[in-house]
Parts: structure tokens; C-alpha cells; sequence
């Protein structure tokens, strides 16, 4: 125990910072979503799984086609796939000119949003603003784009908005790890869930909403972008999609299949929300916990959770645990090695620890499956901004607090789940090994 209070200082210390460049909130946060939505059982819901590399990105794409009123997204942020977001060498800005833009834009759903967008579908989008990034003059981003077509807002309710979402017309609803970038969608492992319920996305929009409230309007720069540019881009004409991009790996390795929507009882499910009922919602679902407990997750940084998993191995649970072979922030990879580290000191070998396959180039999944019956699928990692607990009012700028959607699916698709983690662990999957960060 005494590492671990260790770490929780460390993590107290890192918590008094400065003003993150994407932290915004500036009023107290009162958790409100404290109880999670849990189906009826006379109620039939359709449920599917979906992983990168396979089929994440004809899963969102299939959404976002097939809406006829509304899509109301959560997405961290939108990288460009075709180097608009990247600075040019010697400076210190971003963007394309907007032609260009529109022409070779790559990122799987920009004209999928934007051909919604004009054929009438009110598109709604909450994301970060990150005070570190400028656009070029006469110049603009993917975000200051599609903010031209339709309404884009940047997050304030908590620290940051980590939650990947998709609600459909108020009737589906698709929780994930994939992130609006070409690395989750085609070089990651990912994971996430497709809901057909109007009850579950009612929900989901009842969080949007709030949030959504409290969120800014994005601002495009104006620095250089002409009326006749503006002009362009808000043309309403069909954008044909480009096709999405096919990663080849050439040596053994699970393939996971697209498997047709399973229907099951509504109260098979629950929806919950961080930093509401993350935590506790989570804690719950380890201590129903009795014979078996698969981890498929990026990263472990929360002692907490930690010692739970240890409790359930020396109860007797058979335990794996699959973390990313690589983690690409400093600190997080420094405070998950050495959660890792004493797990394993710790567990005196009861415990079974695997580093991802190598052509993955992260494992960015958060996955736990409780006894082979049931799944929790998460857009947070087992994390103290992730599942802060306990639950209580969160002040502005005082630690990091990320606002992320869960779902617990029981029977269904679980069996998806499972072959994934068994597939990877037998194909691919080595002893742990610390991280690295590519």
C-alpha cells in the first residue's frame, strides 16, 4: 500500500497545476447523472460491438449516413488525415487553405457530416478548444471548417471532454474509445457499442444537452478567409465520400468480424456517466465479480481500481490483465508503469499481465468482462480524471476532471468481447513489458 500512496501523492501534486490549455470550466460542476440509466425488461433493445482496425470507421459512417433528423457528436477532438493540422517546418500554425481542405480531406466522416448537414440533419458537435493551437492566415482547420455548415461548441461543464459519442436521432446511441483521428480508426484496437433504444438515447441526450448549454460556440479565425471562401464551403453541393482507408497486417493475428445487431431485454443494459457515477457504477461492477475478470485497457493510473483487481485475484478470481505496449503521454506511461509495476509485486503471479500486440500501435480499448457474462465498455481509462471518486462538487482548475460515457452490456455481444481479448492474447499479445511511447 505504501507505493501506492505514493502515487497518490504524486497524482495530488500534479492535480495543483496550472491552467491546462484545454481546460475551460469555469464555474463549479454539481454531479447530477448520479444514478445510471438502466433498461426495462419488457423492453427489446438491438445491441453491436465494433473494434478498430475492422470496422469502426463503416460503423460511424453508417450512422452518420443514415440519419434523417439529428446527430449530436462527443469527440475530443478532429485530427485532419490529409496534414492540415499539422505545422508546416519553421512555424508555429495549422490549417490548409480552404479549397484544398474540401478537395483531399481524408478524415472518414467530413463529408459525411457535411452532406448531412445539407440535406437538412441538424448536426451538433461538442469538443475542446486547446488554447496551443493557431490557425495559419488565410488558412483553417477541419473544426473551423465544418463549424461553417454547422454547430460546433467547445466543452466547459468539467476539465476536459474525453467522452467519444454518437446519438442518433434520438434513437441510437455509440459508445466508444475512438477518437476523430486516422490512428483509432485504422492503426489502434478500439472498441465500442451501438444501441438501438430511444429510452437509452434519451439519456444520453438529457447529458448532451447540459452540457451543450453550458458549452461556447466555436469561433473560425476570420484572419485571411474571404466571403467568396466562405462562400464555398457553405455551398450545400454533395461531397462523394472517400472510401476508408484498409489496414493490411502481414502475419497471424485475430480479425475481428461485423456481426449483425443482437437484440436482448432492455434491462441487459446500463448507461452511466463520468465524473456522476463512473466510479461508482464501476466499483459495483468489479464486486459482482466471481470466478473470471478480463482487462483489455490502454492504461491503469488509478490505485483505487488497482487494489480492487489484487482483492479479486487473492479471492480467487482468475484475473488478466492486456495493456497497451505503448502509451503516448509522459506522465501517463511514468503513473501506469508504476501502478503496473506494484500490481504485479503485489499479486505474486496470480494475476496474468499482457502487453498488446506490436502491430497495434496503441491499445487504446477500455474493456473489463466479469465472469464471461458481462462487458463494461468505456470512453475513460482507469483513471483518477476518469472515475474520480468519491463522487462530490468539482471546482474549476483544482484537479482534472474529464467528463466520459460507460455502458455495461450483459449477454448479447459479450462473446464478441471475449474472442477479441482471447484472439489478441493467443495472436500477438506478449508478457508484459513496460511501455514505450511509440
Amino acid at each position: 500500500m505504501r507505493a501506492f500512496k505514493a502515487l497518490a501523492l504524486a497524482l495530488a501534486v500534479v492535480d495543483e497545476r496550472k491552467r491546462a490549455p484545454y481546460d475551460h470550466q469555469n464555474e463549479t460542476y454539481e454531479p447530477r447523472f448520479t444514478t445510471p440509466w438502466r433498461g426495462d425488461a419488457n423492453d427489446v433493445v438491438a445491441v453491436e460491438a465494433f473494434f478498430s482496425p475492422e470496422t469502426s470507421g463503416e460503423t460511424a459512417r453508417e450512422l452518420v449516413q443514415g440519419s434523417r433528423r439529428t446527430i449530436d457528436a462527443y469527440a475530443p477532438g478532429v485530427e485532419s488525415w490529409s496534414g492540415c493540422g499539422t505545422p508546416e517546418r519553421g512555424s508555429v500554425c495549422v490549417g490548409c487553405e480552404p479549397e484544398k481542405l474540401r478537395d483531399e480531406e481524408q478524415f472518414v466522416l467530413f463529408r459525411d457530416l457535411i452532406n448531412a448537414a445539407n440535406r437538412g440533419v441538424r448536426v451538433r458537435l461538442l469538443t475542446n478548444l486547446f488554447d496551443n493551437v493557431h490557425e495559419c492566415s488565410g488558412r483553417t482547420t477541419v473544426m473551423s471548417y465544418l463549424s461553417e455548415i454547422f454547430e460546433v461548441k467547445t466543452y466547459r461543464t468539467t476539465t476536459f471532454q474525453h467522452s467519444k459519442v454518437l446519438i442518433i436521432d434520438g434513437e441510437t446511441v455509440s459508445i466508444s474509445s475512438v477518437n476523430w483521428s486516422r490512428t483509432s480508426f485504422i492503426e489502434n484496437r478500439e472498441a465500442g457499442v451501438r444501441l438501438l433504444s430511444e429510452k437509452a438515447a434519451s439519456f444520453a441526450m438529457t447529458v448532451f444537452e447540459f452540457d451543450y448549454e453550458l458549452a461556447e460556440t466555436w469561433v473560425a479565425p476570420t484572419n485571411g478567409i474571404s466571403d467568396d471562401d466562405r462562400r464555398k464551403i457553405q455551398d450545400g453541393g454533395f461531397l462523394p465520400p472517400f472510401p476508408i482507408p484498409r489496414r493490411q497486417i502481414n502475419e497471424p493475428h485475430y480479425e475481428a468480424p461485423r456481426r449483425p445487431p443482437v437484440s436482448i431485454s432492455g434491462d441487459a443494459i446500463e448507461l452511466f456517466v463520468s465524473p456522476d457515477a463512473g466510479a461508482t457504477t464501476l466499483i459495483d461492477f468489479f464486486k459482482r465479480t466471481n470466478t473470471t475478470l478480463d482487462v483489455y485497457t490502454y492504461q491503469i493510473t488509478d490505485e483505487f481500481f488497482a487494489e480492487m483487481i489484487l482483492s479479486l485475484a487473492k479471492r480467487g478470481v482468475r484475473v488478466r490483465v492486456v495493456l497497451s505496449r505503448a502509451i503516448y503521454g509522459d506522465q501517463d506511461r511514468r503513473l501506469s508503469t508504476r501502478v503496473i509495476d506494484t500490481m504485479r509485486a503485489k499479486s505474486r503471479d496470480r494475476i496474468s499481465f499482457y502487453s498488446s500486440p506490436h502491430f497495434y500501435r496503441y491499445a487504446h480499448l477500455k474493456v473489463v468482462i466479469s465472469d464471461g457474462s458481462s462487458v463494461a465498455v468505456s470512453t475513460g481509462n482507469l483513471s483518477p480524471s476518469d472515475l474520480p471518486h468519491p463522487i462530490k462538487p468539482f471546482p474549476p482548475h483544482k484537479s482534472s476532471i474529464n467528463r466520459d460515457f460507460g455502458i455495461i452490456v450483459r449477454n448479447g455481444i459479450v462473446e464478441d468481447f471475449q474472442k477479441l481479448i482471447d484472439g489478441d492474447v493467443r495472436l500477438g499479445a506478449t508478457k508484459y513489458r513496460r511501455p514505450t511511447k511509440y
